[in-house]
C-alpha cells in the first residue's frame, strides 16, 4: 500500500479513499443551529452516547455537520467570486483547455471514494484526477454536470425539465419537471434558458458540497446562457436595475438572484464555484440530457393523460375547444429537493446498507446489504422529513425510478 502522503503520482494513492474532509479541522453545525465550533473525534463520541441513550436520531445530526474553513480559504473564495460587489455573487470559469489540450469532463475527472465525517461511511464523487493536478490546480476539486430542456406540445404547452449527476451510479443521477413557480413566488412560462439556470441552481441547493470538504465545485454545461451569465452578466445587471444593455427586462431574475444567493453562500465556506461550457460529449453529457428530456416529456405525458380522461365529447367542435382550453394544473405544492435513495436507506439502516431496484417504477427500490441479501422497505416520507422538517413529504411525481422529492404542504 503507497503511503497517503506520496504525492500525486499515482491513481493508487487514493487506497482506501482519498481525504477531502479534514477530520482534525473544527466543525460547526448547518447554520451555526446551535452555535460554537467543536472537534468532530469529541462530537461523534457525544453523539454515540446519546444515540444509545434513544436520544435522537444520530444521522441527522451526522449530515448537518458542516467544516469551518480557513480564514485563507474564504478569503480566497470571496475575491475570485467578486467579494459581493453590487450585491451578487458570481462564478469563475473554468478552462483546463489551456494546460490539458482536449480535456472533457470524463477524462479530466473520475468517480472516486473520499471520507465522510462518520468514521466508516465513505462516498463517492466525480474527482479530479491525479495525474492532472499540478497542471489544473492544487485546490481539491469535484464536478457536478447539469443540463435542461424545454419541449412543446401542443395540448398543455411548453415543458421544461432540468437534471445533474455527481457521479457515475444511477442513484446519483437527479431530475424533475420545471416548477411554474419560481423562488419569488410568481409563476413564469417555461423556457430552455429557464430550465439550464434550474438544473445548476438545484444541482447547488441539493447538497452544500463544501461541507464534504470541496475547496472548488466545477459547474459542468452545454448552456453558454448560463456560463456567461453566472461568470459575466450578473455582476453588471444589478447596476442597471436588473435591465440588459439594451434595456429589457433580465429573464429569469428570479433565479439569477437565488444562483447568486447560493454562491455567496459557498464563498463563506471556502468553496469557489467554477462554470465549464462543454459541448455535448458521449455518456455523461447524454444521461444528463436525456434525463432532463425525460422529466419534461413525463410532465406532458400526464397532460394527455389526463385530457384523454376526461369527459368524452361528441362534438368535434367540442372537443377543438377543450383542446384550446385545457387548463394547466398549477400544484399547490412547494418542491423541496430530489430524494438520494443512497442517503434514505443509510439513514434508516444505518452503515452497510444500500439502494437496489428491480423494475422500472417508483415504488421498485429496497435497501440491503447485498443484491442478493434481505430485502428492506424505504420509508421516503422519513427521509423527506429528516432532510426538510417535519412537514415535509414525499412523492414520486412521474411514477419513474428517479422521480421521487420532497414537498412541501
Amino acid at each position: 500500500m503507497p503511503p497517503k502522503d506520496s504525492g500525486y503520482k499515482s491513481e493508487d494513492d487514493d487506497y482506501p479513499y482519498r481525504p477531502v474532509l479534514n477530520r482534525q479541522g473544527d466543525f460547526t453545525h448547518r447554520n451555526n443551529d446551535p452555535p460554537g465550533t467543536f472537534k468532530l473525534h469529541e462530537y461523534l463520541v457525544d453523539m454515540t452516547r446519546e444515540a444509545i441513550n434513544g436520544d435522537f436520531d444520530p444521522m441527522r445530526k451526522v449530515f448537518s455537520l458542516r467544516p469551518v474553513p480557513p480564514p485563507a480559504a474564504v478569503e480566497r473564495a470571496q475575491t475570485a467570486m467578486g467579494n459581493g460587489a453590487n450585491g451578487v455573487w458570481v462564478g469563475t470559469v473554468f478552462n483546463p483547455e489551456a494546460e490539458v489540450p482536449g480535456a472533457t469532463p470524463q477524462n479530466l475527472f473520475a468517480p472516486r471514494f473520499i471520507n465522510h465525517a462518520y468514521p466508516s461511511f465513505v462516498i463517492t464523487r466525480l474527482m479530479l484526477r491525479r495525474r492532472y493536478v499540478h497542471r489544473v490546480g492544487p485546490f481539491k476539486t469535484t464536478m457536478v454536470y447539469a443540463d435542461g430542456v424545454c419541449v412543446d406540445n401542443p395540448i398543455s404547452g411548453p415543458q421544461a425539465g432540468w437534471s445533474f449527476i455527481y457521479n457515475s451510479r444511477p442513484t446519483d443521477h437527479h431530475s424533475g419537471q420545471v416548477e411554474q413557480k419560481g423562488p419569488d413566488g410568481q409563476v413564469h412560462s417555461p423556457t430552455a434558458q429557464r430550465a439550464e439556470l434550474r438544473a445548476v441552481v438545484m444541482a447547488l441547493e441539493f447538497r452544500f458540497w463544501a461541507a464534504e470538504g470541496w475547496e472548488q465545485v466545477v459547474m459542468t454545461t452545454m448552456s453558454d446562457y448560463v456560463v456567461t451569465g453566472a461568470t459575466d452578466r450578473l455582476r453588471t445587471w444589478p447596476g442597471r436595475k436588473w435591465k440588459t444593455a439594451r434595456g429589457t427586462d433580465v429573464a429569469n431574475r428570479d433565479l439569477w438572484e437565488r444562483l447568486s444567493e447560493l454562491l455567496g453562500q459557498y464563498a463563506a465556506g471556502g468553496c469557489e464555484v467554477k462554470f465549464w461550457r462543454m459541448e455535448r460529449e458521449p455518456n455523461w453529457s447524454y444521461n444528463v440530457r436525456q434525463a432532463a428530456l425525460n422529466a419534461a416529456e413525463k410532465d406532458s405525458a400526464r397532460s394527455m393523460h389526463a385530457l384523454n380522461n376526461s369527459k368524452t365529447m361528441t362534438s368535434s367542435l367540442a372537443l377543438t375547444l377543450a383542446l384550446a382550453m385545457a387548463p394547466v394544473t398549477v400544484s399547490a405544492a412547494t418542491y423541496a429537493g430530489a430524494v438520494n435513495m443512497e442517503n434514505a436507506c443509510f439513514w434508516q439502516y444505518g452503515h452497510g446498507y444500500s439502494a437496489w431496484y428491480e423494475g422500472t417504477t417508483a415504488y421498485d427500490w429496497y435497501c440491503s446489504g447485498c443484491r442478493s441479501c434481505g430485502k428492506h422497505s424505504i420509508n421516503v416520507t422519513a427521509y423527506c422529513r429528516i432532510r426538510y422538517g417535519p412537514t415535509a413529504y414525499a412523492d414520486p411525481q412521474g411514477g419513474g425510478l428517479f422521480d421521487w422529492g420532497c414537498f412541501f404542504p
